[in-house]
């Protein structure tokens, strides 16, 4: 049986769509980062002002697609 989904549950499904673990990120943009440059980049997180993008759930992080955007987008600067 299935459930139709609130509009509640369609946000926070939408919402976790945001994060992608950061071992992902050198394969979802290829041309843009290594996977030593994430490394490091996580890292030094609380250092350079992207710990408010990352979640960590275990041993895993989490980085939240549209802050980091706007993390490297004003590292520009």
């Amino acid at each position: 049986m299935t459930h139709p989904q609130t509009p509640a549950h369609t946000d926070a499904a939408e919402e976790l769509r945001e994060y992608v673990a950061s071992s992902d990120l050198p394969r979802l943009f290829p041309r843009q980062f290594s996977t030593a440059q994430i490394q490091w980049v996580m890292r030094q997180r609380h250092v350079n002002g992207l710990e408010h993008a990352v979640i960590r759930l275990g041993k895993k992080l989490y980085v939240h697609l549209p802050s980091f955007r706007d993390w490297v987008v004003a590292q520009r600067n």
